[in-house]
């Protein structure tokens, strides 16, 4: 490689394969960032080396790939910020924990004598280690451009994307930029992103999302747990969800919450009216548990096709949001993007052509983003295998694999609205 580099990089030596790699600082600062430093000039060379061997390691790329990537990295153009972001006050804490159980009152339970089996089958749940508190979730450093990527895969999915963003923008104006937004409802019909979208938010941040389908659920023990006088106890998916997983402030996903039973004494509904409120979630009591938990911090957002069949009590809990299927020109524009990313991925800008026939998007109508960003990396090795001594490729409909799964064969459309794998 040449002594010499282009503005903007630097070299370092890297010891997977004793080689030396061409480094934006943009990206390097992102790294320091990450690792949380206060300047990239701290940013030890072993831990540079560490993230190269997991990035090659992972990524599945030679050094040369990598290169090339990290180059197209830092050649992307950027928005100047107009303000420095706000750094946290809170210094000396890197993490807020809430604490969520009564711990001690769960371990007395479990080493007491007296205990019912029943009641110890719910406290053998809690891990000896478990401490009670749970992390609360900060919006991430790269959750705005993270937002952007969303916005071009889910354009009907807007207004909730920027519901979202919104509050993120306010939490990062805190201390303690924890990640929060109050109770939301989409409304629109199946099979347009709605759920995927919220999954997709979810991974951003790193927190879990639990779908609940209120369609199928018949009694209030799915959310809020089944008392230890049955012998099939159990406790319920808001207690299950901050049980098993770190965070104080994951995803309920309220699944087709206009579908579910208007039983008055079996309201599958009845422990939202407590956990829809801050003030009552901080104390709810999880039937199979019998004492508080702080589920004040959780999140919640409720899918529905109509308005008509869900009571006001409930809707007056949520903000609405309007929900539309995915156009025709958004479709197809959704599908170029994935398909201009794995050019990109897979080093093959100057193999395929830049944009994708409208035969294919045509082909690729009804499916979700995974499913199509699958479908294209498979056609693309299907055009290769099919022209081994070519220098130029395309792809064509007949490249692309339509398994079970997608309902469909290659150039079939039905005439649904374009929508998603859940």
């Amino acid at each position: 490689m040449n002594a010499t580099h282009p503005p903007g990089f630097c070299w370092h030596s890297i010891g997977y394969h004793n080689g030396k790699l061409l480094l934006p600082k943009t990206l390097v600062k992102q790294l320091a960032e990450k690792a949380e430093l206060d300047t990239e000039q701290d940013f030890l060379q072993a831990e540079i080396d560490e993230t190269i061997k997991q990035l090659l390691a992972h990524g599945n790329l030679s050094l040369p790939q990598l290169h090339e990537h990290l180059v197209a990295f830092a050649q992307e153009p950027r928005q100047k910020a107009t303000t420095k972001p706000v750094k946290s006050q809170n210094t000396n804490d890197k993490y807020k924990y809430v604490k969520v159980f009564e711990i001690e009152k769960i371990r007395t339970l479990k080493h007491d004598k007296a205990t019912t089996r029943n009641v110890l089958a719910v406290m053998k749940r809690f891990g000896d280690d478990d401490t009670g508190e749970r992390i609360l979730k900060t919006v991430p450093k790269n959750f705005m451009r993270e937002m952007r990527t969303l916005k071009t895969q889910y354009p009907n999915c807007w207004s909730f994307l920027d519901y979202v963003e919104s509050f993120a923008m306010l939490a990062l104006k805190q201390p303690h930029s924890t990640f929060y937004f109050p109770p939301v409802l989409l409304v629109g019909e199946p099979g347009i992103g709605k759920t995927a979208v919220v999954n997709a938010v979810a991974e951003i941040v790193g927190v879990t999302s639990r779908q609940v389908d209120l369609a199928a659920t018949t009694a209030g023990f799915v959310l809020g747990g089944m008392s230890t006088q049955w012998s099939d106890a159990k406790s319920g998916a808001i207690v299950e969800l901050l049980r098993d997983h770190d965070a104080a402030n994951p995803i309920v996903i309220l699944d087709e919450i206009d579908k579910a039973s208007s039983s008055s004494k079996y309201d599958p509904l009845g422990p939202l009216y407590s956990l829809l409120e801050q003030k009552t979630a901080e104390k709810f009591i999880d039937e199979a548990m019998d004492m508080p938990a702080n589920a004040s911090h959780l999140l919640y957002v409720a899918t529905a096709n109509s308005l008509a069949t869900i009571s006001k009590p409930i809707l007056s809990r949520f903000i609405v949001l309007q929900i539309d299927a995915m156009s025709a020109e958004q479709h197809g524009d959704v599908t170029q993007s994935i398909y201009s990313g794995l050019l990109i991925q897979h080093s093959a800008t100057k193999l395929f052509p830049v944009r994708v026939s409208d035969g294919v998007i045509e082909a690729l109508r009804n499916q979700s983003p995974r499913t199509i960003k699958t479908m294209l990396r498979c056609a693309l090795a299907q055009a290769a295998k099919r022209n081994p001594k070519a220098r130029k490729l395309a792809l064509m409909r007949d490249d692309l694999i339509f398994s079970s799964t997608t309902g469909l064969s290659a150039g079939e459309y039905d005439g649904r609205p374009f929508g998603y794998v859940h």
